[in-house]
């Protein structure tokens, strides 16, 4: 078993320009920071569609995934080889935890305990990473989150960037790279309690940050890929055509409405869960009442998702675009486009930040 934490402080000192880059199932995002004077803004961008005919064999979805993330480098417009990537569920789990106070040498034998019950396999095959909150303090309890991932899915991550010409610095975790992006590319105080949903491809994260707790996180199945693919054999489309409809707002394409309406009306299905989830941690856990949602995430940008999700949370729901708090430099040709893409590129300026 490796400690990543280790290989981290090894190979990535701060200060060091990496691009984040995150490695989605449709999809690359990069996105690469800079410190300017007392601001992190964005020195470089981009996202390419992985290709369709990467749902062949595995060694052609291999291939079009090393193209795609190669077209998003050189957009991207850097020379930066090293980079910051992550795993999702199922590969990885995430838990806060706090223990009673405790000699120092009995928190590392606690943590691998809680580790064990959440490992997605067996603690042989299994990478163990921890951050006590408030470091160790005598006779205090000791808080922090955990995070247990499969060891072939980071090295599968780590070799998909290598065949790129990329070198992996550090594996980080998607939904905290997500809260690492809202700590500074957000206009909300740290009082206050947000739940973070990110659409993505296949998986989506939620994320409840703020108060005076630690950060709750959860992983939901049930994503924008599955339920393209249902509105697909609905309304007798392919899923290329489907995710067009609804990505480019094409309301001159003559079943717009049919596949939108099919989306949404499975989209809150999706919304029921996690309102009942966070109505779950509120009851388990105070000062967890949630004052605010931001949607982000690829499928987050389809007209209406926000108010659908504003109606069955019962909250103010906003889309969150991180691109246009962070700014970009003049170097940056492709801001527009960065702009527009904003919403999903949270996870990857939350890897991109490892460096800051």
């Amino acid at each position: 078993m490796v400690n990543i934490r280790t290989l981290a402080k090894r190979l990535l000192g701060r200060g060091d320009e990496v691009i984040g880059l995150d490695i989605g199932p449709s999809s690359i995002k990069v996105i690469r920071l800079r410190r300017c004077g007392g601001n992190v803004i964005i020195s470089g961008g981009g996202k390419v569609e992985i290709s369709q005919y990467a749902d062949g064999s595995a060694e052609n979805r291999i291939a079009c995934t090393v193209e795609a993330i190669c077209k998003c480098v050189d957009i991207c417009g850097c020379r930066v080889n090293r980079a910051v990537c992550a795993v999702d569920a199922p590969d990885v789990a995430v838990k806060s935890f706090t223990f009673d106070p405790m000699p120092p040498e009995d928190t590392g034998y606690s943590i691998l305990t809680e580790a064990e019950h959440i490992s997605p396999a067996d603690m042989d095959h299994t990478v163990v990473d921890y951050q006590l909150v408030g470091g160790y303090q005598e006779g205090k309890e000791i808080k922090g989150m955990l995070a247990a991932a499969r060891s072939d899915a980071i090295m599968d991550k780590c070799h998909l960037a290598e065949k790129a010409n990329l070198e992996t610095v550090l594996v980080d975790v998607d939904s905290l790279a997500l809260i690492n992006c809202f700590s500074r590319f957000s206009d909300v105080g740290k009082s206050e309690v947000t739940a973070i949903v990110n659409l993505g491809d296949s998986w989506t994260n939620l994320a409840v940050v703020g108060g005076d707790r630690l950060p709750f996180v959860r992983n939901i199945s049930y994503t924008g890929s599955e339920i393209v693919h249902t509105v697909a054999g609905v309304c007798g489309l392919s899923v290329v055509e489907v995710r067009g409809i609804l990505f480019q707002g094409n309301t001159q394409h003559n079943k717009y409405e049919s596949v939108r309406g099919s989306f949404l009306d499975r989209l809150s299905e999706l919304a029921a869960e996690i309102s009942d989830i966070l109505r779950y941690c509120q009851a388990r856990e105070r000062n967890c009442s949630v004052q605010r949602v931001l949607l982000c995430g690829d499928f987050a940008v389809v007209d209406g998702a926000s108010e659908l999700f504003g109606e069955e949370l019962f909250q103010r729901v906003e889309l969150w675009n991180p691109v246009k708090f962070a700014g970009c430099t003049e170097s940056v040709s492709n801001r527009d486009e960065l702009e527009r893409h904003g919403p999903s590129m949270a996870i990857a300026m939350g890897l991109s930040m490892r460096a800051i």
